[in-house]
């Protein structure tokens, strides 16, 4: 007896030696990770470099050390580091939910009520965040709305005096560490919660996900302590009623967990009444509000019309068999879930704590099955796992009965799913369906910005139609490429002309995809091999058109500053470019430029110039015999990442400036012969690949620098 409990400590003291070696060697990993995406020019990047080295190296020292919390101690202090690192990396609004949650919590301490949905329209406009963070509608609008309870507000009051909703979500998520070394430390299996805890950090979207704004840890972590204080009954429901007031996907466990509760001796009626009571309290106020807004905005979140997303069954709803209507995705669910609480009564002693386990099948046949909808689960799996006893059977003829029962319940629930299938796809006659795409355009290099869609609508009355695009590329986002026309269906077939929502959702070309019609219930699905847009000119959009969803540079350009020695503006309006370089340094060169992606082959192989008109409030002008530019207003044509440069600078007098990698052209106007260009570069053993056209105005000497561009025209 002796023997065996020396060699279950020297086993436990192995696992903890082992443990803090991989933290040590988490720690590293991380410090790779923010050394690699701050760069040597970040001090404080460098610094949470060998912060976490440190802590690399106090870890490996503590192998040699018994301390039963040293591991927490170093964990912890590993994740809090990682955060920090993070919070710089990460946008303050990475989620549209958290955007929702803190505009919300803004207008409540204004004493406006965020469940009426004009209040909240300005919130993305409040927060810039772009269109592909925000959840697109089935009528081709956003959700810009509140839908969340109560709790989901009043946490993020927090804001208000400075604290970003991201610090919040983050706290919870170094609170789970803390709720998980108690639990083990209270069921005296402190010798494996290393291990434990290094389980859960497998997944970084655990801490990308928390830091981005998905607050999923939020709710997860109410329940852990719900389940922990199980046996203080008012406190339990007191905090599970608090998970359910902070998001209500939390309610998916409730019917087992209250039979869990009540086979475990626990008091259901005292834990029902605390669960009710917090979530009455932290409802309250915006029930008195608007009753019936709240109640619509709480009850119907998951009867939204959103785009379904994610990787469950209902990916087959808009790629493969359309014939799956959303109503199927909310009856299936609850029909596994039915199955589940069956199975669960019928064999709760083998599967008293596997309803942690369930979600993770349930939201499987969900309409929008994300990542964060079943990755939390696990750590509620971990929880339980120093109450698990293990089972045995006395009864081999009583679990033989069951077994067959549960497989006969199964098959009936894959008959009935069968069946609904079946039927969706006889009763779907959708009123619109695609016939054919073609005509693609392109403003945008090796991207499509329009393209002509024949679609027969056999529908009576006039109706809108939005287009989602899947390209064959892997995923930018869950959402897919959003198109819109601005044309109605009439009944019959009709030609529109489809484009963009904005700048993320342009087509790449030669690339298949798939294509959904949509608008409410309508769904059509077409599938297309990829489509190419002959390029005219070989340069990304150099007219500047420009379509409504560009809200700053026309397709294709970019900004880029080079402010060493000042800063540099743009503006962009009705075709007209102005930069504005200021200079505040001697011999730093200050610039401001946009830039776009030229193809040299082609423009070699075709006779393109380039005209435009620019005003200035000065010239360039070449110092030194060449050798040095003191102020620019002109073109720049770059070759091979910046290694060759050909500058075309407006002036009042011509000149040519041949140097080793480095061509000068002055001339007094802006009609440059592209083709010529190039050819010369070609001539002058220039690599001319990675080709780039830019627009600058700047220079190395004090002052300011004006040049607006306009009249952009380009001719073959």
């Amino acid at each position: 007896m002796i023997t065996g409990k020396v060699e279950a400590q020297d086993l436990k003291s192995i696992i903890r030696k082992i443990s803090f070696i991989f933290a040590g060697i988490y720690a590293i990993a991380l410090a790779n990770y923010f050394w690699s995406n701050y760069g040597y020019a970040s001090v404080f990047g460098m610094v949470l470099v060998w912060i976490l080295i440190l802590l690399a190296f106090a870890s490996f020292m503590l192998v040699f050390n018994n301390s039963e919390i040293g591991f927490f101690i170093i964990i912890i202090s590993i994740i809090t580091v990682f955060f920090i690192g993070l919070s710089s990396i990460y946008p303050v609004y990475g989620t549209d939910s958290l955007a929702i949650e803190s505009y919300a919590a803004r207008l409540f301490s204004m004493g406006i009520d965020p469940y009426i949905r004009s209040n909240m329209a300005p919130v993305f406009s409040y927060y810039h965040l772009p269109y592909t963070m925000i959840t697109p509608t089935q009528t081709g609008g956003y959700v810009n709305f509140l839908s969340y309870p109560g709790f989901s507000v009043i946490l993020m009051m927090p804001e208000l005096i400075g604290i970003q909703g991201r610090y919040i979500i983050s706290f919870f998520n170094v609170l789970a560490f803390v709720i998980l070394y108690y639990q083990y430390r209270r069921s005296d299996n402190t010798s494996i919660h290393p291990y434990v805890a290094l389980g859960i950090t497998i997944n970084l979207n655990w801490f990308f996900y928390s830091i981005g704004g998905v607050s999923g840890i939020i709710w997860i972590d109410l329940i852990a302590l719900s389940f922990i204080f199980k046996d203080k009954n008012y406190l339990s429901g007191a905090l599970y009623g608090l998970s359910v007031s902070y998001r209500q996907t939390a309610i998916i466990v409730l019917p087992f967990y209250i039979y869990y509760l009540y086979k475990s001796g626990i008091n259901v009626r005292k834990f029902l009444s605390g669960a009710v009571l917090s979530f009455i309290i932290t409802n309250i106020p915006f029930i008195i509000m608007s009753p019936y807004q709240w109640f619509i905005s709480v009850i119907g979140i998951g009867m939204q019309p959103i785009l379904p997303i994610g990787f469950g069954i209902s990916v087959l709803s808009f790629t493969y068999m359309p014939f799956l209507k959303s109503s199927f995705f909310y009856a299936v669910p609850g029909l596994v879930a039915l199955f589940l609480i069956y199975m669960y009564i019928k064999d709760f002693d083998r599967l008293k704590y596997a309803f942690f386990a369930f979600p993770v099948i349930i939201f499987l046949f969900y309409y929008r099955d994300l990542l964060n909808y079943m990755m939390y689960w696990p750590f509620l799996m971990l929880l339980a796992i120093p109450e698990i006893k293990e089972f045995k059977n006395k009864n081999d003829t009583k679990a033989k009965s069951t077994t067959r029962k549960i497989t006969a319940a199964f098959l009936v629930l894959i008959i009935v799913i069968a069946g609904l299938v079946i039927y969706n796809y006889d009763t779907y006659n959708p009123d619109v369906k695609i016939i054919s795409v073609s005509d693609p355009q392109s403003i945008s290099l090796n991207g499509i910005t329009s393209m002509n869609v024949t679609v027969f609508y056999s529908g009576s009355e006039p109706t809108r139609m939005f287009f989602r695009i899947i390209p064959d590329n892997g995923m930018i986002n869950g959402n897919g490429l959003l198109w819109y026309t601005n044309k109605y269906l009439i009944h019959g077939l009709n030609n529109v002309t489809i484009y963009p929502e904005n700048r993320d959702s342009i087509l790449p070309e030669n690339t298949s995809f798939i294509m959904d019609a949509y608008y409410n219930n309508e769904l059509s699905t077409y599938h297309s091999n990829g489509l190419y847009a002959m390029d005219p000119y070989g340069i990304t959009n150099p007219e500047f058109k420009d379509f409504y969803m560009y809200k700053c540079m026309p397709a294709g350009w970019t900004l880029s500053t080079n402010s060493i020695g000042g800063t540099a503006h743009y503006i962009y309006n009705n075709g007209s470019l102005t930069i504005k370089a200021i200079n505040t340094r001697n011999n730093y060169w200050a610039a401001g430029q946009v830039l776009t992606e030229m193809s040299s082959e082609y423009i070699m192989n075709h006779n393109i110039i380039m005209n435009l008109k620019i005003k200035t409030n000065g010239f360039t002008n070449v110092t030194d015999n060449g050798s040095r530019i003191s102020s620019f207003y002109g073109l720049e044509i770059t070759f091979d990442n910046d290694r060759y440069n050909i500058y075309i600078g407006y002036s009042n007098e011509s000149k040519f400036y041949r140097l080793k990698n480095t061509i000068i052209i002055l001339q007094k106007n802006m009609c440059v012969n592209l083709t010529k260009i190039i050819k010369i570069a070609y001539k002058d053993n220039f690599k001319i690949n990675n080709a780039y056209l830019e627009m600058i105005t700047g220079g190395t000497v004090k002052g300011v620098y004006i040049s607006t561009y306009n009249n952009f025209n380009i001719v073959e």
